[in-house]
This record gives structure tokens, C-alpha cells and sequence, in this order.
């Protein structure tokens, strides 16, 4: 499990450092150590306005009516 969870840190960080579309948030640094408790790592991503991608997605509560009809 330790391993995979490399490969994907790894996969993302390679993917997000050469990839650039305004809908992906940007990757603004990462670092990893080794450490008493294990391998840490760390991804630093932009700061992105207006709660997040899954409160837009699954979010339940009624919609806001557009200014025009109310």
C-alpha cells in the first residue's frame, strides 16, 4: 500500500508540473522526506476562491434564482 501511494503522488506531481488548463487547479510546489514515522509528503496547490470542486458537485441544497427571475 506504502508503494502505491508513491506512484500516485508521484503521477500526480508529474501531471500537474507539465499540465496547464484553467480548470485544474495549479501545483505550486511539493516536497517529501523521510522521516521517524515514514515517507511524508507534501503537495502545495493554489488557493482556489468559492468552497471546492465537490461542494460544487454534490452540493444539495436548492440552487440561487438568477437575477432575472426574481
Amino acid at each position: 500500500m506504502l508503494v502505491q501511494g508513491h506512484k500516485e503522488w508521484l503521477a500526480e506531481v508529474q501531471l500537474l508540473g507539465v499540465v496547464e488548463h484553467p480548470n485544474l487547479v495549479k501545483l505550486l510546489g511539493y516536497c517529501a522526506a523521510q522521516t521517524e514515522r515514514g515517507p511524508q509528503r507534501l503537495l502545495v496547490y493554489e488557493f482556489v476562491p468559492n468552497k471546492t470542486l465537490d461542494d460544487h458537485l454534490f452540493d444539495r441544497s436548492p440552487p440561487v434564482l438568477p437575477w432575472g427571475v426574481r
